[in-house]
């Protein structure tokens, strides 16, 4: 399959499932922090990208290639999206990410 002949519309109906099952794999772990939607318009852009830069003589198949762009976008916004959670309102409201989930913290103040 030639990806460069296909425009963007058809590329993303013939490869929408890779972006899907790369969010399901990833909403478990992120669902506190990032909705499905966001990621999977993430993993939407990251495959329009990955279209752009395939080089068929360089990268093999596109499918591949396009997973693994797909999946380094999703790690990238969950790991920013989690240090950002944990820095602004694990200190303000008491939530922090422990593993997969978010768990009210106790907190002692000493009067």
């Amino acid at each position: 399959m030639n990806v460069k002949s296909l425009t963007e519309r058809d590329l993303l109906k013939q490869h929408t499932k890779l972006v899907s099952t790369a969010v399901n794999q990833f909403t478990t772990t992120a669902s506190p922090i990032c909705s499905a939607d966001h990621l999977h318009g993430l993993g939407l852009i990251a495959l329009l990208d990955a279209a752009r830069q395939y080089q068929p003589a360089c990268h093999g198949s596109f499918e591949t290639f396009a997973r693994v762009q797909i999946h380094s976008a999703l790690i990238g916004e969950v790991r920013r999206a989690k240090k950002w959670f944990n820095s602004e309102y694990a200190v303000n409201s008491d939530f922090a990410i422990d593993g997969k989930y978010a768990v009210e913290t106790q907190t002692l103040s000493l009067v």
